[in-house]
């Protein structure tokens, strides 16, 4: 079956799984330019405190860029060179894009807790597996063994 999360990939069964997971960790990783919150459980104002000079930056590229398709200006490298009336929105763009990416950052992450635990359920459960075999073969072997001792039993009782 492919994986109900999302229906982040088509790959089925275990494979699929891994690949998810890892599609999950590179969207989540420390190689991402983008910040991500530390877990499900940090609140958004301390990630949007710990990372407000990211989301500043990126507002301010986006007012920028606007403003060059408007009119040919320079882009403003800090939040004190544009005029003060602009910086409140910028102030509120970059809470907003820092929300957008910790809802997105945050699900991704109960996604990874979801995949991570199904692995775990199946590493468990094929343990499992192999104890209940590894016992079945045991008193196979210990019931061959008798009946092959009461064979012999029988056919020195026989000779006797």
């Amino acid at each position: 079956d492919a994986l109900p999360i999302l229906g982040r990939t088509t790959v089925k069964g275990k494979k699929g799984m891994k690949l998810h997971k890892e599609q999950l960790e590179s969207q989540l990783g420390s190689k991402s330019s983008i910040p991500t919150p530390l877990t499900t459980e940090e609140p958004f104002k301390e990630f949007y405190t710990r990372t407000e000079d990211f989301w500043i930056q990126t507002s301010l590229q986006s007012f920028a860029e606007l403003q060059e398709s408007t009119a040919a200006s320079s882009a403003p490298l800090e939040l004190s060179s544009v005029p003060e009336k602009d910086q409140r929105r910028i102030k509120i763009d970059s809470q907003r894009f820092a929300r957008l990416r910790y809802n997105e950052a945050t699900e991704l992450m109960k996604q990874l807790a979801i995949v991570e635990e199904r692995q775990k359920e199946e590493v468990e459960y094929f343990a499992k597996l192999r104890e209940a075999k590894k016992k079945y073969e045991e008193e196979a072997a210990a019931r061959a063994a008798a009946e092959e001792d009461e064979e012999s039993e029988e056919s020195e009782d026989e000779e006797a």
